[in-house]
């Protein structure tokens, strides 16, 4: 039995930290670590963003050149700079949380080596606030309640 274990923890020690995993999931050197986002269950007002992980494993350098989302209650940040070839890098997507019920939103990101747009999904579901909440008073305004 102790053999077991000693064995087991040289194990663990020599396989060393890993790492985070990186999926292709078009024909894109731009990869994403995950290309869908589920935030669950969100409060009206609460702030929810996620930062999609991407990194560049082509040979060459490459431009961000527009990120789209479908709507204005999905806002999106990226990086304007040339993505050098191994670079690591986000793009930062919103969601617009007085907007109650379930939502899902795609965000469509262009390159100069992909003008097809590599899709990345939100969803999740905003609940009403209570009248114990900070944001009720915006809420009752915004849905005339």
């Amino acid at each position: 039995m102790k053999r077991t274990v000693i064995i087991a923890i040289i194990a663990l020690l020599f396989a060393g930290p890993t790492t985070a995993q990186y999926r292709r999931n078009s024909t894109s050197d731009l990869i994403f670590r995950t290309y869908t986002h589920q935030f669950g269950q969100l409060a009206y007002g609460e702030a929810a963003r996620f930062d999609f992980i991407f990194k560049n494993t082509g040979k060459d350098s490459l431009i961000i050149t527009n990120v789209k989302a479908k709507c204005g209650c999905t806002p999106v940040e990226w990086p304007k700079k040339p993505i050098l070839p191994g670079e690591k890098g986000k793009i930062m997507v919103s969601y617009d949380t007085s907007i109650c019920g379930n939502f899902q939103k795609s965000v469509y990101v262009f390159t100069t080596e992909n003008n097809q747009g590599i899709k990345l999904n939100l969803s999740g579901n905003v609940s009403k606030p209570g009248p114990e909440s900070k944001h009720y008073d915006l809420y009752k305004k915004k849905y005339k309640q």
